[in-house]
């Protein structure tokens, strides 16, 4: 289980710790993409690391993940507010999947990864 915390309204790095596995198909793919009291929960074949940007106007965040596919169509998968107005997934080109999150105003956010889900909490609160 990894974690990453974010409280910035800047490009991240992606952590450097994702676990990277043989696959005979390839790329990691998309599988599944909800939108739950959890936050967004996406759902690959294998790990793949995003590049996260915190967007301010309208506020949101973006998820790349590059040399990633998505079984999905593009579409919306869904919102939960407050925080979360919307979520959508994207197929940007072919290998590469944007999911695009609307939040109800700027927020921090934490990443979760467990296996091959990954978990991304809006808002999340900071404990020091």
């Amino acid at each position: 289980r990894r974690t990453t915390d974010c409280r910035c309204a800047h490009r991240l790095p992606s952590p450097a710790a994702a676990p990277k596995r043989a696959s005979a198909s390839g790329a990691p793919q998309l599988m599944d993409a909800k939108v739950s009291a959890e936050g967004v929960v996406l759902t690959w074949t294998r790990s793949s690391e995003p590049e996260i940007v915190l967007k301010q106007n309208p506020p949101r965040l973006l998820l790349e993940f590059s040399s990633a596919r998505s079984l999905l169509p593009s579409e919306d998968v869904g919102g939960f507010p407050p925080h979360i107005l919307a979520a959508r997934v994207t197929n940007e080109a072919r290998d590469r999947v944007r999911v695009e999150i609307l939040l109800d105003e700027p927020a921090s956010y934490r990443v979760v990864w467990e296996k091959s889900t990954l978990r991304l909490q809006v808002p999340y609160e900071f404990k020091f």
